[in-house]
This record gives C-alpha cells, structure tokens and sequence, in this order.
C-alpha cells in the first residue's frame, strides 16, 4: 500500500503543485528572536517570524523601565531649572 502511494505521489502529481508545497514549506523558517535577521537568499519569500510571548514581555518591561527612568530624570532636571536662586 506505502509503495502505490509513493508511486502516485512522485509520478502522478504535477509538477507544480509541488513545486507549491516546496516553497510553501520553505517560506517559514524560525529563527532566534534576540539575534538580527539573516539576509534573504533565494526566490521565497519568507513568513515574518512572531516573536516569543517572553521575548516580548521582557521588551515591554525593559521599555516601561527606560520611560520610567527617563521621566524620573527630566523632573529632577526641570525641579533644578526652577529652583530660585539667592542672590548674595
């Protein structure tokens, strides 16, 4: 039985479609989130790759760390810039 199906699929089925399957499963192809993305090779077209749900909340905690941060610093430096000054 495996051989009749073996024998259908590589003899009887076109060319194309599976040239389609091909380039079907060879448009995906995951890749480390964190390193930069490879340059393209090839004809495919390549599936963009959905980042990892941890991946993603640690940049989002980074990012509101940095916010953070930054404003905390811009009302220490605006809390200086109107102090008043006493003149001797």
């Amino acid at each position: 039985m495996e051989r009749i199906i073996r024998h259908v699929l590589l003899n009887w089925i076109p060319e194309s479609i599976k040239l389609k399957e091909i380039h079907k499963s060879a448009s995906y192809r995951p890749m480390i989130t964190f390193l930069p993305p490879i340059p393209k090779r090839g004809k495919v077209d390549l599936l963009p790759q959905k980042p990892s749900v941890r991946y993603e909340r640690e940049q989002k905690k980074r990012q509101e760390e940095e916010a953070l941060k930054n404003q905390t610093v811009v009302e220490g430096a605006s809390s200086l810039i109107a102090a008043p000054t006493v003149a001797l």
